[in-house]
């Protein structure tokens, strides 16, 4: 009971500071979209975006592989944090290569080339800092994880505070924003040295193989999920030429992905203990997942119907006038909150079990069915059509995955 109250608390604070994390840099970030401008935050936002492209080169899943197999055997962390580090690197340095060569191809202006490069830099400390601070989520220290999270928003809000008042150009801003995950790296990795048993790092040339090739499915499944989540609005476009039904259609769905961090830290918080006690406890997990279950459903439910209900003034108040259709896709997409919920369940459960492969394969003829039947449905309801084949998706995914995750849970005869 006290392992189970532990995982409980950890989660309501993970998601606790997560939500007052982001609410400090959304507001933040607005006074920092003012004060640059169109022109200015236009070419951060392409240099970002670019950047950001590349992140799935530099340890795809790495991050899922040290929450799963650290959770099964702590005594890996050594020989696991070293294999990874060592990687890191050496992924970095080709994947420096292989943008340079793509900024020199696609022929960037100058200015958002000198803030792709600066950016690369960013991006190299922040995979670094995930890497360590991972392992508070394999101890559950998650009190040290919530305490990074408003670090972390916080040292930005300040950063983009200063850069208003001392009025600094977008160069100088984004050396700075490049610093902050290179101040969290020094102290995650600082916590963890001296907190968890990852003095004498170590190197296993032959785990690189088996790593790189499971990180790489892993990898390749949120780039699945990412392009699930995208194409509805790519093939809007296309298949409607109305650059104003996209819009209405994707501030709705702007909305849906909100809570999507919520579901996020879940799978991060439960990955560790889920993929110990598979070994071990099977009834356990399920026990768990059938409690986190009606937490969701008795919070999710009456939510939805009061988000549905006042969904016009909702829309209005974030969006303004102009959006006041918009309501009524996002009141046809609120059901697939629910198929993702359960799809970040079974999908953590599938990978604490070793089935990514399992995960992978269902993504991709979820998305296959998604590009489908848009191409069926879109045409004859237009963004309904859209909104409709998302929810049809997620459940057809969630199905998939449940087939698998029944498996996983049987008994062990």
């Amino acid at each position: 009971m006290k392992k189970l109250s532990i995982l409980r608390k950890n989660l309501a604070l993970s998601i606790t500071a997560r939500g007052l994390s982001n609410l400090i840099t959304f507001i933040s970030m607005i006074y920092l979209i003012r004060y640059l401008g169109q022109v200015q935050y236009g070419r951060f936002a392409v240099a970002l975006a670019f950047v950001n492209f590349f992140a799935f080169l530099m340890g795809p899943g790495f991050r899922t592989i040290m929450l799963r197999d650290l959770g099964k055997d702590r005594e890996l962390l050594p020989t696991l944090m070293g294999n990874m580090l060592a990687l890191r690197l050496l992924l970095a340095l080709v994947t420096f290569f292989v943008m340079a060569g793509i900024t020199t191809i696609m022929h960037f202006e100058r200015n958002i080339t000198i803030l792709i490069y600066i950016l690369f830099v960013w991006l190299f400390f922040t995979n670094l800092s995930v890497q360590f601070r991972s392992l508070f989520y394999v101890y559950q220290d998650l009190k040290i994880e919530s305490a990074f999270m408003i670090f972390e928003a916080g040292i930005k809000a300040l950063w983009i505070g200063i850069c208003i008042l001392k009025k600094m150009s977008l160069v100088t801003f984004t050396v700075g924003f490049t610093l902050i995950p290179l101040i969290l790296l020094l102290f995650s990795s600082s916590i963890s040295f001296l907190k968890y048993n990852i003095k004498r790092l170590k190197i296993n040339l032959s785990d690189w193989p088996a790593l790189l090739s499971t990180g790489l499915v892993i990898g390749l499944v949120g780039l699945v999920s990412s392009l699930h989540l995208r194409v509805d609005i790519v093939m809007l476009s296309k298949l409607t030429g109305s650059d104003s039904l996209v819009g209405l259609y994707s501030a709705a769905f702007k909305l849906i992905e909100a809570p999507l961090f919520v579901y996020a830290i879940f799978s991060s918080v439960i990955l560790p203990e889920f993929a110990r006690y598979l070994v071990s406890d099977k009834a356990w997990v399920r026990k768990e997942s059938i409690y986190f279950t009606k937490i969701f459903a008795l919070l999710f439910l009456p939510t939805a119907l009061l988000l549905a209900y006042f969904s016009k003034p909702l829309i209005l108040f974030v969006y303004g006038k102009n959006f006041a259709e918009t309501h009524h896709y996002f009141r046809v997409l609120l059901p697939s909150l629910i198929f993702m919920y359960f799809n970040t369940l079974t999908g953590t459960i599938l990978y604490a079990s070793g089935k990514q492969k399992a995960v992978l394969k269902n993504s991709v003829y979820s998305l296959l069915l998604n590009i489908g039947t848009n191409f069926i449905f879109i045409p004859m309801w237009g963004a309904y059509g859209a909104a409709f084949t998302t929810i049809l998706s997620e459940a057809f995914l969630f199905y998939l995955n449940f087939l698998h995750t029944r498996e996983a849970l049987q008994p062990s005869t």
